[in-house]
């Protein structure tokens, strides 16, 4: 981060051109193509309507890890454009409203503050022959461990902590007004979870430490949904009925589901972590994951947060009411190069499916051939 904990306006900063290079599988025809060259910190697709028309197109907005500046690229064409100058250097996470107008700021100061900011895209302006627009900012709490937003995305829900210890739940609107306190914890190292229709709580995994999972009830009491598995990670579908887990075992990972109402389980064909992993909202059962073409004997999924080991994930579907896996690409085949998937979200219509390469923070896009 910088010395000062300002944003600042006006700052050059750029995205390096990128060849219109896609590539396509063969058998499954998804393609996949590489969006930026440079690192980003958070993503979000949205619809725009083409200049003079009513034809609806797919772009994607994204904020430069570097810069703070925020970029729309089509992920068609691969053409992109800077949208906003204010420069906050070293952003590390993003997280958009689904209108791609309003965002959550993260970075670190130099003295190790957590800072967020709630930011929205403001009118625009010509510079330079550029038309631009600032960030308007306000500042939320320091040190919030934890943000994120319901699968609908018009309000947020993070964590702080107490002076006393334990943290405290609340919820916001994105300009980080109307907070509404909706769960207190004496215990603080919780990750949650928003979906359509529950809050969750997962411990922060270890592979040397039992995991829970607890759904948080409207009057704020935690029922438990799974508990004593080691290195328990999840992702709940949005509409809570089932939850994609892994666990740590023999020096690897699995992959599981639960279905909530008939308290029954499944393992997954394909070994991978769930935040890896996206739950379509169009055709139920289905999810998309980035999994391992291999993984390395170790203590998970504490290595792979840590850095210490990187995946070369394929993409595959899984369809669980046909109980199939399909392989829809492999980036080290077909792109030659390694993707670690991370961040995965869908654009309108899960046309296309977009996530970030943790290898590098570059954004990627795979149209998904349905």
């Amino acid at each position: 981060s910088g010395s000062s904990d300002r944003p600042r306006d006006g700052e050059e900063g750029g995205e390096r051109g990128l060849d219109d290079v896609s590539f396509e599988d063969t058998e499954s025809g998804a393609i996949l193509r590489q969006l930026t060259t440079n690192a980003i910190a958070g993503a979000v697709a949205t619809s725009t309507l083409l200049p003079n028309t009513t034809v609806e197109n797919v772009v994607v907005r994204y904020i430069e890890r570097a810069t703070g500046n925020v970029f729309e690229v089509d992920p068609t064409s691969a053409s992109k454009k800077r949208l906003t100058n204010t420069t906050i250097p070293g952003v590390r996470e993003a997280l958009w409203h689904k209108d791609g107008e309003q965002l959550i700021v993260r970075y670190l100061t130099d003295n190790d503050v957590i800072k967020s900011i709630a930011a929205s895209i403001g009118e625009s302006f010509i510079e330079g022959g550029e038309r631009i627009s600032e960030l308007e900012v306000t500042f939320m709490d320091d040190d919030i461990p934890f943000i994120t937003s319901q699968d609908t995305r018009d309000r947020i829900l993070y964590l702080t902590q107490k002076r006393s210890g334990g943290i405290v739940g609340l919820t916001a609107d994105f300009d980080s007004s109307n907070r509404e306190v909706i769960f207190e914890s004496p215990h603080g190292e919780w990750i949650p979870q928003w979906t359509n229709t529950t809050m969750a709580l997962t411990t922060k995994a270890s592979g040397v430490a039992s995991g829970f999972l607890y759904f948080v009830d409207e009057d704020g009491f935690l029922e438990k949904i799974i508990g004593d598995i080691l290195g328990l990670t999840s992702n709940i579908h949005p509409d809570g009925t089932t939850v994609l887990y892994s666990q740590s075992e023999n020096g690897s990972v699995s992959l599981h589901t639960l279905d909530i109402v008939n308290r029954t389980r499944e393992t997954i064909a394909v070994a991978t972590l769930p935040e890896k992993c996206l739950w379509s909202t169009r055709t139920g059962g289905i999810f998309y994951c980035g999994a391992p073409v291999s993984i390395p004997n170790g203590t998970y999924p504490d290595i792979w947060y840590q850095g210490i080991v990187s995946f070369s994930d394929s993409i595959w579907e899984v369809d669980l009411s046909r109980d199939t896996v399909r392989l829809l690409i492999n980036p080290t085949n077909a792109a030659f190069t390694e993707i670690d998937v991370i961040d995965p979200f869908f654009g309108p219509n899960e046309e296309f499916l977009f996530f970030t390469n943790k290898k590098d923070s570059t954004l990627w896009s795979l149209r998904l051939n349905k």
